[in-house]
């Protein structure tokens, strides 16, 4: 039935024509608010045209390096920093000047270094113009040190709930960026497509699919005959599968080159603009990779040991995965090792609140935030509260026995300040120690490049390794 004022006019009208009213009013008032403070690059809003400054391909024996850190320094300190894609192409680029924005990369000299797998090389300098694009092409030589380990092709394990693609002879068309409307509802592991890929170095075969569980265990050992232990890569927001594949390969190489890598790939849709676009999917896949790690711990031939690395917003599926094995599975409890919760993109009062009851399910739980991660800054403005990743923001809490809290804010890598986790080598080396020898316990000596921070089990970063200058630039808040 519909509703009428007075007058005769449908209520809805009445209500509509007064949203648009408040709207126009609040335009200019919001425009005026916004040149009055000074304009930051806002990662998860739509992007605005840009210009390219400088671009070129990171190489290494003929083929282009993806994932590559390309730095641009100025008196040693990182100015700006950028990634090359799935076909080694880098960019740095500026807002176009009618947006407003200030110039990322002002016109001038810099020194240009990169860094692949803990290895940084520096290739000179470079000259920025403010009326044309620089081309400049990085060779890396032939890469083959991961932490400082001899690099060996890196069967990586892959498990995903993503729709499988068109073209399953590449990586990215192997799985796309959507999530499927699943006919086998109500149970989610139906949703899985678990296989192998072989990753050498910035060369990447193609999905090798296992049909099930026990065909994929067999793969695994097949791969990895000695290996009982499991590190398991979750990624955040803004990732395509072909990302998350390479950083499992990369990142668990170095930090623990005897475990089984996988990458568990959720569907981001991989677009900056879709941040809540991608806060569904992940939500949709939590009970997924529940059900994906409660299934792997039960098998008789799985991994004695499985770790968890996560990484932004993918921290969301490794929390409510512990919070369920350790709410109904208590005989797995001992079988997760070590999880490493970098920068989390999680509710800071839900994960702090979850903390004693996930360490009752893993030996243990080591936290990386820093006070300097533009990106969880955005979410929090975002949803109103804290997030765990961000230091000094609700976090001031008493730790279980087994967990440490780390300050990394000494560490800024990267423009947002986000993936320092990944780009810093003492940063890996730190996530190395407590791969193999766990969080620090009360009383015990501090770490390298470590200083106890406030109550038991918190600490902060207050030296870098001699290898990572680049990241060991605390901006001043």
């Amino acid at each position: 039935m519909r509703l009428y004022s007075r007058r005769g006019f449908p209520r809805r009208s009445i209500i509509i024509a007064a949203a648009v009213a408040l709207i126009i009013c609040l335009v200019p008032w919001a425009r005026g608010n916004a040149q009055a403070q000074e304009t930051v690059p806002n990662p998860l809003a739509p992007p605005v045209s840009r210009v390219v400054a400088l671009d070129g391909h990171v190489l290494s024996v003929g083929h282009g390096v993806a994932h590559a850190d390309v730095r641009l320094l100025q008196s040693g300190t990182v100015i700006a920093n950028t990634l090359s894609d799935a076909t080694g192409l880098y960019r740095f680029t500026n807002a176009v000047t009618a947006s407003g924005i200030p110039p990322l990369v002002r016109a001038g000299a810099y020194s240009l270094e990169a860094q692949y797998r803990g290895t940084t090389k520096s290739f000179g300098s470079v000259s920025i113009r403010s009326d044309a694009t620089i081309h400049h092409d990085i060779d890396l030589g032939a890469i083959d040190r991961a932490g400082g380990a001899l690099l060996r092709p890196r069967a990586t394990l892959i498990a995903t709930d993503r729709v499988a693609g068109s073209d399953p002879a590449t990586l990215n068309g192997a799985f796309s960026n959507e999530r499927p409307v699943l006919a086998c509802q109500p149970t989610p592991d139906c949703a899985l497509h678990l296989g192998i890929v072989q990753v050498n170095g910035p060369i990447l075969g193609s999905v090798e699919p296992s049909p099930d569980l026990t065909s994929f265990m067999t793969v695994m050992h097949a791969a990895y005959p000695n290996a009982n232990t499991m590190t398991i890569f979750v990624h955040g927001f803004n990732n395509d599968f072909e990302g998350p594949v390479r950083m499992a390969a990369s990142a668990i190489a170095s930090v623990d080159v005897e475990s089984v890598p996988l990458a568990y790939s959720w569907p981001s849709k991989a677009v900056t603009a879709k941040y809540i676009d991608d806060e569904t999917s992940n939500g949709w896949a939590a009970e997924h990779f529940r059900d994906f790690l409660v299934a792997l711990l039960e098998r008789q031939d799985g991994p004695a040991t499985v770790n968890i690395l996560a990484h932004s917003m993918g921290n969301r599926l490794a929390v409510s995965a512990l919070q369920y094995i350790a709410r109904a599975k208590p005989t797995f409890h001992g079988h997760i090792g070590q999880v490493v919760f970098a920068a989390p993109d999680v509710d800071a009062a839900t994960f702090w609140e979850a903390l004693p009851m996930m360490a009752t399910a893993a030996q243990g739980l080591t936290v990386y935030g820093s006070t300097h991660d533009e990106a969880l800054q955005l979410s929090r403005e975002l949803h109103g509260h804290c997030r765990a990743g961000l230091v000094g923001c609700d976090d001031t809490v008493t730790l279980p026995a087994n967990a440490n809290a780390v300050d990394a804010s000494f560490f800024h890598c990267d423009f947002i300040g986000h993936g320092y986790w990944a780009a810093s080598t003492t940063m890996l080396g730190d996530i190395t120690a407590v791969m193999h020898a766990g969080a620090m316990a009360a009383g015990a000596p501090a770490r390298a490049h470590l200083m106890p921070a406030g109550s038991p089990g918190h600490y902060r970063f207050v030296s870098a390794a001699g290898d990572d200058t680049g990241c060991a630039a605390e901006p001043t808040p």
